[in-house]
């Protein structure tokens, strides 16, 4: 069979037009769409990225695709029988990557969606996380394999929590999903809403744990997004009952921060888990009391005294017995 010369980014514009005329969309001849701010294919929910037109030449010069020209004078693209046995036959290889960015106190919740993700695309995804070790092996350069998987990577997701939007890193991979034109899923968590998040976060397609429909929602948009197969069936309830715990164990670590004997890196945890007093879970509103009642003040006492009346009787008991121990440690 013929060796095609081309780049991971036309090999997923191809995959992603196959799959839409598999779908049944009208969408011959192709007909793209450049505007200022994306590049789009007429019928094809999908931006691509501004080298649409080269993309598309490229697959003409490997005999992939025809161009002609319609009564109008606009350049339109046929696709070929060969473009349909390329994508069928010599991409199954050519797994996508996603990169998922997270701050270091949310490694457990970006492990988790990790392996649930994988699970639900099995052998057809591949997710990038710095936390994970079989990622970035031990002895591998931390910086190198970062600036790799950005690279390589044709979606990313990033986790939004109220004390990761201000982190520096999150912001410069963010940057790096901007400037790339790939498609970006924010993933809203611990009291942050997506009402709030700043821009350009709030341009993305964003998306809320709390959501009864959050793991449909984020794995058919990465089904989409990816020109992916059938999604596997997975145990729903499962995974948002292990994405629970990796939210408890994210409070736990700014419970830590909080407590710091560095005075910034406390007084930035503080505002998050206040945050996540609202959050959708019990069990992270639970934690994130127990934690202010670790640090207690008058700012935090107030928002205790809030949370005795919360809908949970888990979060009220909390609540009444931080404030206890606040006023026992005060008394001492």
């Amino acid at each position: 069979m013929k060796e095609y010369n081309l780049t991971d980014r036309q090999k997923q514009l191809l995959t992603i037009i196959i799959e839409s005329i598999k779908e049944g969309k009208d969408i011959e001849p192709l007909m793209p769409s450049i505007t200022f701010q994306d590049s789009q294919i007429i019928g094809i929910d999908h931006k691509f990225d501004r080298t649409l037109i080269g993309d598309l030449e490229a697959l003409c010069e490997e005999d992939l695709l025809s161009a002609t020209y319609n009564s109008g004078g606009d350049k339109t693209y046929t696709v070929k029988q060969s473009a349909h046995d390329v994508v069928a036959n010599n991409f199954r290889g050519d797994t996508p990557k996603v990169f998922l960015s997270h701050i270091h106190e949310e490694a457990p919740l970006a492990l988790v969606l990790n392996d649930w993700i994988e699970k639900a695309f099995p052998d057809q995804i591949n997710v990038f996380v710095s936390s994970d070790e079989k990622d970035i092996p031990a002895g591998e350069k931390w910086l190198d394999k970062i600036d790799g998987a950005l690279g390589e990577s044709q979606a990313f997701i990033i986790l939004c929590s109220p004390y990761s939007i201000s982190r520096p890193w999150i912001n410069f991979e963010t940057g790096c999903a901007w400037v790339k034109k790939v498609p970006v899923i924010a993933i809203c968590h611990s009291g942050q809403s997506i009402s709030s998040l700043p821009r350009p976060l709030s341009d993305f397609q964003d998306l809320a744990i709390g959501d009864r429909e959050f793991i449909d929602k984020l794995l058919s948009s990465l089904a989409h997004h990816l020109g992916l197969g059938k999604i596997h069936p997975i145990d729903k309830a499962s995974m948002m009952a292990e994405i629970s715990n990796s939210l408890e164990k994210s409070i736990s670590a700014l419970s830590k921060a909080a407590q710091s004997s560095i005075p910034e890196n406390a007084q930035k945890a503080i505002p998050p888990l206040l945050a996540a007093l609202s959050d959708d879970y019990s069990t992270v509103r639970v934690e994130a009391v127990k934690a202010l009642g670790k640090i207690g003040g008058p700012g935090i006492l107030q928002a205790l005294s809030d949370a005795t009346k919360d809908k949970s009787p888990g979060v009220r008991a909390a609540a009444i017995e931080a404030i206890e121990k606040i006023h026992a440690n005060s008394n001492e």
